[in-house]
Parts: structure tokens; sequence; C-alpha cells
């Protein structure tokens, strides 16, 4: 099976360029309750899936139903921990071989105070618990998850 995934690319000056990996996905939860499609980023540097302040707001997710994380386990970003909460049992599902993938996310973190700009992180636990390889070659203008 494979996942295909969208590469885009940041032109930053010249000779520098950032090239991205991402994938659309719907998102659905029974509590609290929210259907919807965002955007993640593939991120093999974060080891846990990451829902930003812009797509919960998007998704409608009130923090006040969430069970804030410990702040020693608090996703570390580039400035340093951050404040985040638990959402479980989370369904997503998206498109593989023309068919319908779907998986369920045992516990995702809800991002707050992070700057409008900030994306959902897909995780290496998505990877992990789904059996998945990356092949990501942007030469090739390439990048799927596989299994």
């Amino acid at each position: 099976m494979k996942i295909p995934l969208l590469i885009t690319r940041d032109i930053i000056s010249k000779n520098k360029k950032r090239i991205f990996a991402k994938l659309k996905v719907h998102l659905s939860c029974r509590r609290p309750y929210f259907w919807d499609y965002i955007t993640f980023l593939v991120d093999t540097g974060a080891s846990k899936t990451c829902i930003s302040q812009t797509d919960a707001e998007i998704l409608e997710i009130s923090y006040k139903s969430l069970k804030e994380v410990e702040p020693e386990n608090r996703p570390i970003g580039v400035g340093g921990p951050v404040d985040a909460y638990y959402l479980r049992h989370i369904t997503l599902r998206c498109k593989a071989d023309n068919k319908l993938f779907s998986t369920l996310l045992k516990e995702v973190y809800v991002l707050s105070d992070t700057p409008k700009e900030t994306m959902s992180l897909l995780g290496t636990d998505f990877i992990d618990d789904n059996g998945f390889t990356l092949y990501f070659s942007p030469k090739k203008d390439k990048a799927y998850f596989e299994r």
C-alpha cells in the first residue's frame, strides 16, 4: 500500500530553498466531537503527532475539554518546550492506492500558544504504529509512505 505525499518548496533566497512532504487527511473524533480536513507536515524529527493551534481552531477543538500535558512530557520546539494538551482516539483517513486508508491515532498533542504559521506535524509515531516506510526523493518529485 502506498500513501502519496505532496512535495512543496519554499524559496528562501537565490541559493536556499526548503522542501517539505505533506499529507492532507480527514480527522474525526467523538469526544470532543469534530471532523474536518487538515494538512500535516511530515516531520521525522517529531516523535509525536501534533495538531497546531491554527488547525485546532479549524477543528473547533476546545482546550477546556482536554488534559494538559505534564511539563516533563511537553514537546520541545525550536524555542523550547511548547504548551500542549492530550487528544485521544482520533480517526485519520486519507487516500492510499485510490482507496481509503483509515487508522486510529491513540494519542496526539494539541499545541497552544504557537505562531499562526505553525503547521500540524505528522510524527514518527504515525510511521511506526502503522508499519510504514517513508520514501522521499525531491529530485524525482516523489514522496510516499509504503508498507
